[in-house]
């Protein structure tokens, strides 16, 4: 799963829910405000920490408008990672990202 394009976390992983599809995944921080999450189904990307937060609400309150964006950008982070890159979702670009 991991390989040198995860380079740059700090402090120890930890296995949480990925904030795009939900399953579990491996969570680092990558600054003080931003994780880094590796997902063996969404693959590498970057995330605002609060960001993620709301996403783990939007999945617990079951709010689809949310949740449909989510399934968009998980595509989109996965896509970024095959074609050699990795997505950085923060709370001004997701929806942007999503569409993309």
């Amino acid at each position: 799963m991991p390989d040198e394009r995860e380079t740059g976390a700090s402090d120890r992983a930890g296995r949480m829910p990925c904030p795009l599809c939900g399953q579990t995944a491996i969570h680092t921080r990558a600054d003080a405000e931003t994780l880094l999450v590796r997902c063996p189904w969404c693959r590498t990307f970057t995330i605002d920490e609060q960001l993620a937060a709301s996403f783990q609400e939007a999945r617990l309150t079951a709010d689809t408008s949310t949740l449909e964006e989510l399934e968009r950008l998980r595509r989109a982070a996965a896509d970024a990672w095959n074609r050699g890159g990795r997505l950085s979702i923060g709370a001004r670009n997701w929806r942007e990202l999503g569409l993309g």
